[in-house]
């Protein structure tokens, strides 16, 4: 693949490159657009190309969309291969996931293995095999776990991440 040349600027994250996953919308393109403020080239991931695309626009510049689905392994090693083609990943932001909420007599095995394939299986099972890489790993959650006592950030140095 061949990506667009980084714009050199001062930031927290100057000459870094950092994946969000689920970077189309909502925390995952502000983060996105946050991290190239800060000087990151941004891989960004989502499920459907027309939206990948509008989000890439919006960033601009220092950012490459790579369509695919976080559930399916052979997406996230393929993103993991477009990532290598232009370094190491330093940063991991793994925002893609769901929240679909049921009672427990009505929970299905099918049910359950979509929301535990793309919340554990997807990224962040792949990131055992990224953490030779990883210098920061930020978890993001939707609006829908406002009800849960979530955790959002982890990283090998938090006051590296106040920005965030």
């Amino acid at each position: 693949m061949n990506y667009p040349k980084s714009e050199n600027k001062a930031g927290k994250l100057n000459g870094k490159i950092a994946v969000v996953t689920g970077g189309t919308t909502g925390i995952g393109l502000a983060a996105a657009q946050l991290f190239v403020k800060e000087g990151a080239y941004v891989f960004i991931t989502g499920r459907r190309q027309k939206e990948l695309d509008e989000a890439v626009n919006a960033i601009g510049s220092n950012v490459a969309g790579v369509q695919g689905d976080v559930a399916n392994l052979a997406d996230l090693d393929r993103l993991y291969e477009a990532v290598s083609q232009r370094g190491r990943i330093d940063v991991l932001f793994a925002n893609a996931g769901v929240a679909e909420f049921s009672s427990l007599e009505k929970i299905t095995e099918a049910h359950f293995d979509k929301l535990f394939d793309i919340n554990v299986r997807g990224t962040r099972g792949r990131i055992k095999d990224w953490t030779d890489q990883l210098v920061y790993v930020v978890y993001q959650c939707d609006d829908q776990w406002d009800r849960f006592e979530e955790y959002t950030a982890a990283a090998t140095d938090p006051e590296d991440l106040d920005f965030v």
